[in-house]
């Protein structure tokens, strides 16, 4: 995944919750963590906080992505 301004803004950990399963003021898990810049999380109006999953990520695969982040952190884990 790559986030167009992360280097200007930084990076923010957004949990993203399982399709249809949201969490009403609670957090997910960090296994469904994936890196957003602040703006592309919580300051535009497009961001991912301010829109629904499926506008958001309608040209990404999130889910494929946060199986792989978690297949690297599992790699690195069993160095």
């Amino acid at each position: 995944m790559n986030d167009s301004f992360p280097d200007e803004y930084g990076v923010d950990p957004h949990h993203e919750s399982e399709k249809g399963h949201g969490t009403m003021g609670g957090k997910t898990t960090d296994k469904r963590c994936v890196p957003l810049c602040s703006i592309h999380h919580t300051y535009s109006t497009n961001s991912r906080h301010n829109t629904s999953r499926e506008e958001f990520w309608q040209d990404i695969d999130i889910e494929a992505i946060i199986l792989e982040y978690n297949r690297e952190w599992e790699e690195l884990q069993n160095e």
